[in-house]
């Protein structure tokens, strides 16, 4: 486990609700297999910090890895960025992920951040070796969900129009909560020959990589649907990219609703 003390510094994020993609013209008969709907209990977000400079996260990925059979919960690896100085540059490394792991700590009341890190909800050291402590931080976050959403996904050419519209559980009655709704892209089956630091000499293979991080944007009754688009990178596989939609509580972190879709389902795409 590599430890990491970073500083207070904090970034105002805007969202923009929407991913693009390198895509044909769209089919709109076949529109329906771009949408997706979250369940009626919360699905689970897994959130682990790890680093290509870092020897102990190796094994963390694999066990990530080893757990994406389960549809019933949602996987985000961020790369984090403050082992770049050891010799080797993460590719897939971002400040943002830094603050943001850096945020989640403090806001459960800790003080050090490290890699391989797992958070669950409003847990932040959550030990991946032990099942037990990883059921009991499951079950407690598969809560019945405050929101519903449904996540649209639309190719146009040169894009993927990404539209999520939340709407509350009981009728017209909103959560009384400050809540806070992040899109992800995330990209499996990604490899890097590493050349220095740690992990020299090694290959080593990545899932669930959050390539495009984006939010937050405060939801509430009048402002319930949003949508844009960003360029999508020549670097992204499509076959295995995939969209996710988180709303968190701003005042702990735990997830009130999420729901994800993966492009090769897009027959639009095709």
């Amino acid at each position: 486990m590599r430890i990491h003390r970073s500083s207070n510094d904090r970034t105002a994020w805007w969202l923009i609700i929407a991913v693009i993609a390198s895509a044909g013209r769209p089919n709109p008969a076949q529109a329906d297999d771009c949408r997706a709907f979250s369940a009626a209990k919360v699905t689970p977000v897994i959130e682990l910090y790890t680093s290509e400079g870092c020897n102990s996260c190796p094994a963390a990925e694999r066990w990530l890895a080893s757990q994406l059979k389960d549809d019933s919960l949602i996987a985000l690896a961020f790369h984090v960025d403050y082992w770049d100085y050891l010799g080797w540059h993460d590719r897939f490394a971002s400040p943002r992920f830094s603050r943001r792991q850096h945020d989640r700590v403090q806001q459960a009341g800790g003080r050090v951040s490290y890699t391989p890190q797992l958070m669950i909800g409003t847990r932040t050291q959550v030990n991946w070796r032990s099942s037990a402590e990883l059921q009991s931080a499951l079950q407690a976050a598969a809560v019945p969900a405050q929101l519903h959403l449904e996540l649209r996904l639309q190719p146009t050419p040169g894009s993927l129009q990404v539209e999520v519209l939340a709407q509350p559980i009981a009728p017209r009655d909103w959560p009384d909560l400050d809540m806070l709704l992040w899109v992800a892209v995330l990209e499996d089956d990604l490899t890097s020959s590493v050349r220095a630091g740690e992990n020299r000499g090694q290959q080593l293979h990545h899932q669930r990589v959050v390539r495009q991080w984006l939010g937050p944007q405060r939801l509430h009754a009048t402002r319930p649907q949003l949508h844009s688009a960003i360029e999508w990178q020549a670097d992204w596989q499509r076959s295995a990219t995939r969209i996710a939609a988180i709303v968190q509580a701003a005042q702990d972190g735990r997830v009130l609703a999420a729901v994800e879709q993966h492009l090769a389902k897009c027959l639009a795409w095709q």
